[in-house]
């Protein structure tokens, strides 16, 4: 068996080489028939099939929006056992052009969360697996056998695996609270790479086209030409919107994590932000889900209301820029004026005093003005 490993992933490319190839977009082709990708996947001898088979089924799922396919699929691979075998030899002896078309294709079933009888299809008339459950399943064995090789995909140098992991872990908590418990006790909210991800792409000082750049590629429907911020955004975003109380407790608390989703909020699609600060005030300061105001605190560093009090601030820009700013300042309102929070004191002058003379003095009259100028001059001194 290990002889066998080693041919089949004898002579990896240097990463320059990986780079290069994974950013090219696949030449248009006639879609393969989903029997003779099973039979390409199959082919563990031969790199080159395996990643062929990887990269049809990818193109397959895309064109047909997935659904169907997957049905069908699964039908032909009822536990998907073709790919969790490369799953496993990928652990052994790794080939960088597979891990990634790996990582990808697994998103995309992992994100299926409807599909019709194979009936319906004139699929094989043979019982049809149930697809939810071999879906969670294989997301599951993915989180609990690879962690080590996820963590490794995220630090690497080399963005578009980091991005496919990202893409991968976000389509992973889609699926609901289970696997996002699953996921959030298996990711290290302490990798570094997370900071790193978190940083929108490097441009000059006041490069107005890069930002437009940015926002435009924050959607592409291609993972591998976003930003690894915006996908790490909207794993974030997953993590909270799936989220129990014991993980929605571990999250908030990981300084990675709410750094990532707050510390560059400015640069962030409209949209976005409105998402993103909605979600906050469901998730973290919404009274029913009973964090404490200590904690609560936690996820607001003097980056964060630095970012709202930018954001909130805006002029111009169109109603979707309006509603970020008008979303931006009803949080910092909050913040200044509630001691629930944890960012002011109880009436009585008790509790947890994050932000004591400054945000004493500027909303001792719970005046709107004076609460974003106090934030803004507590966090710019």
């Amino acid at each position: 068996m290990p002889g066998r490993l080693a041919r089949l992933f004898s002579t990896p490319p240097s990463a320059s080489q990986q780079a290069r190839q994974l950013e090219q977009p696949a030449a248009a082709s006639k879609p393969t028939a989903l029997p003779d990708i099973c039979e390409q996947l199959r082919a563990v001898s031969d790199a080159e099939t395996v990643l062929t088979g990887l990269r049809n089924l990818g193109e397959v799922l895309r064109r047909s929006n997935g659904q169907e396919i997957c049905t069908v699929f699964l039908c032909l691979s009822p536990r998907l056992e073709e790919l969790s075998v490369i799953w496993e030899t990928q652990a052994l002896v790794r080939h960088e052009h597979i891990s990634t078309a790996l990582l990808l294709v697994s998103a995309q079933l992992a994100e299926r969360d409807q599909v019709q009888s194979p009936k319906q299809l004139g699929a094989p008339s043979q019982p049809a697996p149930q697809t939810q459950t071999v879906l969670d399943q294989y997301a599951d064995s993915i989180l609990a056998r690879h962690a080590k090789f996820l963590h490794q995909q995220l630090g690497s140098t080399i963005r578009c695996r980091a991005n496919a992991t990202l893409y991968l872990l976000a389509a992973i908590t889609s699926r609901g609270t289970p696997l996002t418990t699953r996921l959030v006790k298996t990711l290290d909210m302490s990798l570094p790479a997370l900071v790193n991800l978190a940083h929108p792409p490097k441009k000059k000082d006041d490069d107005t086209a890069g930002k437009s750049s940015l926002l435009r590629s924050w959607d592409d429907k291609d993972p591998l030409k976003r930003p690894s911020c915006a996908l790490l955004v909207t794993l974030i975003q997953a993590i909270l919107r799936h989220a129990d109380a014991h993980t929605l407790t571990t999250t908030v608390s990981s300084r990675p994590l709410m750094a990532a989703l707050l510390h560059h909020l400015s640069v962030h699609p409209h949209a976005v932000v409105v998402e993103t600060l909605q979600l906050i005030g469901r998730k973290i300061l919404h009274e029913s889900q009973g964090l404490p105001a200590s904690l609560q605190a936690e996820a607001f560093s003097d980056n964060a209301l630095l970012q709202l009090a930018y954001v909130s601030e805006r002029e111009g820009g169109g109603r979707r820029a309006l509603d970020a700013s008008n979303a931006a300042h009803s949080m910092l309102m909050a913040l200044g004026t509630h001691h629930s929070h944890g960012m002011v004191p109880t009436l009585e002058g008790r509790g947890m005093m994050r932000r004591s003379q400054s945000v004493r003095k500027f909303t001792r009259n719970h005046q709107q003005a004076q609460v974003k100028q106090g934030f803004i001059a507590y966090c710019t001194s």
